[in-house]
């Protein structure tokens, strides 16, 4: 388990095997604050959002097999976070708002190639579906979208994004959400903007009340 911990200083990363009872171990970190956004498939690789001095939030990717300094993935003067592998391990998906706006962009986990956006109105919190080629995020608006991702070389054929659900009235744009292993569910934290109705009773053999038999 990859987490962030503010428990030596500035927030760091660190790392916990649970099947043993040790003390979490140091990653990585500096006097930058530092969070882990994605593992990559194999384990290898991690994702890291680092708060920069002279840029805004970056991305890097530490190598954990050869340990060192992260190299830089994406590091402009706008907003990089939100990263994340796709299941194969050779594509990363990631939300900047160098258009203006928050939008999600895919590109190679090299670093090389073309930044290609996915999003075209407004984009936060990717998530890739499963094993297959296709992108969920949430919208301007706070609707759930799915975007289709077809490789073709050293780029993407990217399709039209597509509603998969509004997301429940009432609550706060953006949620803290993921998708099922399979790929058939999304599981989302709802933040209610006003206090919830008072839940539903259940009634269990509610025909003996009214004298059915």
């Amino acid at each position: 388990l990859y987490f962030t911990s503010n428990r030596e200083g500035p927030l760091k990363v660190y790392r916990l095997r649970l099947e043993e009872s040790e003390e979490p171990a140091f990653v990585y970190g500096d006097e930058r604050s530092t969070f882990v956004s994605s593992v990559s498939p194999d384990g290898n690789r991690l994702l890291l959002v680092v708060q920069g001095q002279t840029t805004a939030n970056d991305l890097l990717i530490l190598d954990l097999e050869k340990g060192g300094e992260p190299e830089v993935f994406r590091a402009t003067r706008f907003d990089e976070e939100h990263a994340v592998f796709s299941p194969d391990g050779r594509w990363i998906a990631y939300s900047s708002n160098e258009s203006g706006r928050p939008e999600i962009y895919v590109a190679e986990s090299s670093g090389h190639g073309r930044h290609q956006q996915l999003s075209t109105d407004g984009g936060i919190w990717p998530k890739w579906i499963g094993a297959t080629d296709e992108v969920v995020y949430q919208d301007a608006a706070g609707r759930f979208m799915a975007v289709p991702v077809r490789t073709q070389g050293s780029e993407n054929a990217i399709g039209t994004p597509r509603v998969l659900f509004e997301g429940f009235a009432g609550t706060r744009l953006y949620q803290i959400y993921d998708v099922t292993p399979d790929g058939s569910g999304i599981l989302y934290r709802a933040f209610f903007e006003e206090e919830l109705p008072d839940p539903p009773t259940v009634v269990l053999n509610w025909l003996t009340l009214v004298g059915a038999e």
